[in-house]
């Protein structure tokens, strides 16, 4: 199952909504939540522009190809990133073999893989990436990601879409070999 950032923000407002969405069924949309989401949008162009501004232009990338943060580099910020990543690699389904064929198992049709929980896929659009470089031998970038939000006071909710986006921006660098970077460190 595929889980991006307006599903995870649509399960924690409203679990049907939710699903809905992730069926395809979307009902008409309220003109306040029309408005709302229209201000998100106009606050993050502007944040986005912001800091455009404050950063030197070799230093920024501006919507780089689905998947792709360059590892090295003089780049500070990246905006518009799309990041997909597929987390729980150790939870792929195992062989089909139907339950029925084992002794003492009365459920048919049921597979083994039906019941074992797949790979989770992960996407964001990220509104910002903040690249900071340490200095010193063996150590390695941070990536923090940058959400703009229109509300004057973060709820949970804000917070929770931040952690997604860390969740996934940190599955997504652990599968593209940035965790090399990481492990030179521990040794």
């Amino acid at each position: 199952m595929e889980t991006n950032a307006r599903l995870f923000e649509a399960y924690l407002k409203c679990p049907t909504k939710c699903w809905l969405r992730s069926r395809g069924e979307t009902g008409g949309g309220s003109p306040y939540a029309d408005w709302v989401e229209e201000q998100n949008e106009n606050y993050r162009v502007a944040g986005v522009r912001r800091l455009q501004e404050t950063v030197p232009e070799g230093e920024c990338i501006v919507a780089p190809p689905t998947g792709e943060i360059p590892k090295g580099g003089r780049w500070r910020l990246a905006f518009d990133v799309q990041v997909p990543a597929s987390a729980g690699s150790d939870c792929a389904p195992r062989p089909e073999k139907t339950l029925d064929e084992t002794p003492g198992q009365t459920a048919v049709g049921i597979t083994e893989a039906q019941t074992q929980p797949g790979p989770r896929l992960l996407e964001s659009r990220l509104h910002s990436v903040e690249r900071v470089a340490l200095h010193g031998r063996g150590r390695s970038a941070q990536f923090i990601p940058i959400r703009f939000i229109f509300w004057n006071k973060l709820t949970r909710d804000d917070r929770l879409l931040v952690a997604f986006d860390v969740l996934v921006l940190s599955e997504f660098l652990d599968i593209r070999g940035f965790s090399w970077l990481t492990q030179a460190k521990k040794e």
